[in-house]
């Protein structure tokens, strides 16, 4: 399968309904900060849809 040709739309929804995906949904103007092993890898202010993946 060419994974190039399917839009990110239809991935996000298709993960949306998997086990294993954590949805954090980020209001607008909200500030969020993704930190991993102590290092802040990303900041910024919603909105926005932020996805754990366990799998």
């Amino acid at each position: 399968m060419d994974w190039s040709q399917i839009s990110t739309e239809e991935l996000i929804r298709e993960l949306l309904r998997r086990e294993g995906v954590e949805v954090i949904p980020v209001e607008p103007y909200t500030p969020y900060r993704i930190i991993v092993d102590g290092r802040e890898r990303d900041s910024d202010t919603g909105p926005a849809v932020l996805l754990c993946v366990w799998d």
